[in-house]
């Protein structure tokens, strides 16, 4: 022990006693804890930094984040702004982008239950840059900063598109997380037995309540959720299955569904096996067969969800969308997910907007993307109109605040649409611009 004491921040001295053991060589993923979710707010930063995430609204979290934390008037720190914070940050990543986890002068101090006791930023910026860490363990219980503490005492609570993007990227990097549904349909008597249930099976982070709209929501989601299966149709036939599915869970339905966040206490209960098994269990509760419950069975589901759950955008517009099925746009949104496309790396603008809020067919598919991204050819570049839209192309991409999710694939808020669309017919009236903008004008009005 006396060896790694000067490796270790004595403002924590209290938490350094019943030490176990150093471990080398650790998976840094391994310490990300829902119970020191303030790393996910490095990790944001981290991705900003290292343009994987290039928008002002990381580097905005994190701000806010330390705001909340005392007012950036850390007792264990020299550091008394953001300033200086953010100098701080950026030496450590580059350290560690450069040079790996300095094992030999840095350890991160864990307790017992694999929560970090100090060094958040250097675990964040380890996580992100897929580095092994060093670790110190002691067998305490260190004090946490969990998603209640941060809505709460943090005062995020007033703005949902922060919370979102918390867990949206809290879900990102662990890849044991998963997302339970409960359907309207269900008896709600039976759903404190529903919990106790899951509660055996690891923690329950989080519980969300949404208003899925109309039945043209209810269809998307399923198609989301049965991705695969062959029951669900085609475009041919407008999947015809997946409108089923969506009638026989919230036809007679108060409509809202009730969203879990679940966190297995060991691996295996993430798996589809046990999944299924516990499913089953619950199933037995309601007896309506397979329209009570749902849940995503791996990482890649998870992540997809967490589209429709955890983006304040897509909820709030996805209230607002006309139920219409536009061929074109299903097929080549089709066509990218075939061909296994980085959907991060552009945002679809113009018509194929108004097709993905149900407002007309689109006449082509337009993006506005990164610099060096190749596109594929059933989409076209939309980059030059960012003279008719005052924001930066990567804000665009990137920023949440910006786009709303359509079947897993990001879309340009309308309000940005119809700027663009007000400034280009300015200087080149035409008639579908016109129209486009009377249409948009309701739309967002309403």
């Amino acid at each position: 022990m006396t060896n790694i004491s000067n490796k270790l921040n004595q403002h924590f001295i209290k938490y350094f006693i019943n030490f176990d053991n150093t471990y080398e060589t650790e998976d840094a993923k391994k310490y990300l804890s829902h119970n020191r979710i303030d790393v996910i707010a490095k990790i944001i930063y981290c991705e900003y930094f290292l343009n994987i995430t290039p928008t002002n609204f990381n580097k905005l979290f994190y701000y806010l984040h330390l705001k909340k934390w005392n007012n950036f008037k850390a007792t264990d720190s020299y550091k008394k702004s953001f300033y200086e914070y953010e100098k701080e940050f950026k030496k450590i990543i580059l350290s560690i982008k450069e040079r790996g986890f300095d094992e030999k002068n840095s350890i991160i101090p864990i307790d017992q239950y694999n929560k970090i006791i100090d060094g958040s930023h250097r675990l964040g910026a380890s996580i992100v840059l897929n580095q092994k860490i060093k670790i110190a363990k002691f067998l305490v219980n260190s004090p946490s900063v969990t998603i209640e503490r941060f809505i709460y005492d943090f005062n995020f609570k007033k703005n949902i598109t922060l919370i979102d993007y918390l867990i949206f990227n809290y879900i990102k990097y662990n890849q044991n997380l998963r997302i339970i549904t409960l359907f309207p349909v269900r008896n709600k008597q039976f759903d404190k037995q529903c919990f106790a249930i899951i509660k055996r099976y690891g923690n329950i982070l989080l519980t969300k309540s949404l208003q899925v709209g109309n039945i043209f929501n209810g269809f998307n989601m399923c198609r989301i959720f049965y991705n695969g299966a062959n029951w669900i149709g085609n475009i041919q036939n407008k999947y015809k299955g997946a409108m089923w599915k969506a009638k026989a869970c919230l036809n007679n339905s108060n409509g809202i569904i009730d969203v879990i966040l679940f966190n297995p206490s060991k691996e295996k209960y993430s798996t589809d096996i046990h999944l299924k098994k516990i499913k089953e269990e619950i199933r037995k509760l309601y007896n309506i067969h397979f329209h009570s419950i749902h849940s995503s069975d791996d990482h890649i589901e998870t992540i997809r969800y967490s589209k429709i759950f955890f983006h304040s955008n897509t909820q709030v517009l996805s209230q607002k969308r006309k139920g219409r099925f536009f061929n074109k746009l299903e097929l080549a949104l089709e066509e990218l997910i075939k061909i296994n496309i980085d959907s991060s790396q552009f945002v679809f603008s113009g018509s194929a907007v108004m097709a993905a809020l149900g407002l007309r067919e689109p006449k082509d598919l337009d993006v506005f993307h990164t610099e060096n991204f190749n596109l594929p050819n059933n989409i076209s570049s939309h980059n030059s109109q960012i003279k008719y839209v005052k924001q930066k192309i990567n804000e665009l991409i990137f920023n949440p605040k910006k786009y709303f999710f359509y079947m897993e694939f990001k879309f340009l808020h309308p309000k940005f649409i119809l700027e663009m669309k007000i400034n280009r017919n300015k200087i080149k009236p035409n008639i579908k611009d016109h129209n486009d903008i009377e249409m948009l004008e309701k739309f967002l009005s309403i």
